[in-house]
């Protein structure tokens, strides 16, 4: 398995795709960076006048903080809805279309002699979901980065919370006003799941098809689905609206971000596409 795993991580890492989506995502967290920054000294040279002037004794200063402005928080630049709405296409882009290209190819059927099925099949699904996950993580690990250089971390205040867009029953919520860091890290963490297993959900797409182009935009327009069907069924629950990752992994305007549809979705795409993985491993026939 070692073998086998090593030589898909490798296929995985050196290849044009997922340089190409690393880079791409890189550059919209650093023009949402440059927005974000461009409006925090905006705003902070904007409180400095009035309080020279005596007009305002509070410039609150909690609000003028990294936790405010990094990626995940930017709702109100193009680029970080942008990064967010492409994430689906930016997480199966890398390497999920390599089952497709090998069983097109017919280099399945040497590497399954040679290693055996599960070896094969779950070292894929490995390199997939890790190519996924890194492809995404990357450029929002590179956007924090440039934002905590640039805005001091300041505490989040509960006085605030309108300014922040986290409210009580949002994602992780309850460590936001006191371990905002704790914050960052789930929600990065978060991002990393989806990234993976969106892209073990093109790669699993890929057992149904030799259509490269479907195991590519399936999980695109499922995530676009889903937040169609949320935005139909707001009216008559208003958690709904964010029932696609597009949503609830960035800043969402005033909705709420509840826990539950990331636990659900995630769930199902753990469990559907492990189970998938196994049956083709025990029962395809290749030839």
């Amino acid at each position: 398995m070692k073998n086998v795993l090593a030589l898909e991580m490798r296929k995985a890492f050196r290849n044009r795709s997922f340089l190409a989506v690393v880079l791409i995502g890189c550059v919209l967290g650093l023009l949402s960076a440059w927005m974000c920054l461009m409006q925090y000294g905006q705003d902070t040279y904007y409180f400095q006048i009035e309080a020279d002037s005596g007009y305002i004794s509070n410039p609150m200063l909690e609000v003028e903080s990294f936790y405010t402005y990094w990626i995940v928080m930017d709702g109100f630049t193009l680029f970080s809805s942008l990064f967010f709405y492409l994430l689906p296409l930016l997480s199966t882009l890398p390497y999920a279309w390599s089952y497709c290209q090998e069983r097109n190819r017919a280099y399945e059927r040497n590497l399954v002699v040679r290693c055996g099925r599960f070896r094969y099949y779950f070292g894929k699904y490995i390199a997939a979901f890790l190519s996924g996950g890194l492809a995404v993580l990357l450029p929002v690990l590179l956007n924090i980065l440039v934002m905590a250089m640039s805005i001091p971390a300041r505490t989040p205040q509960a006085d605030y919370m309108i300014y922040y867009g986290v409210s009580y029953g949002d994602l992780f919520s309850a460590v936001f006003y006191t371990y905002p860091a704790l914050y960052v890290l789930l929600r990065v963490l978060l991002i990393f799941l989806f990234g993976g297993l969106l892209a073990v959900f093109g790669m699993s797409v890929a057992y149904f098809t030799r259509n490269r182009v479907a195991v590519l935009v399936t999980p695109f327009f499922c995530c676009v689905a889903l937040q169609v069907l949320g935005q139909a069924l707001y009216s008559y629950m208003a958690d709904s609206a964010l029932l696609s990752p597009i949503n609830f992994l960035g800043q969402s305007g005033d909705f709420s971000r509840p826990l539950w549809p990331a636990l659900l979705e995630g769930g199902i795409l753990l469990a559907g596409t492990l189970l998938l993985t196994w049956m083709r491993g025990r029962k395809h026939e290749i030839y």
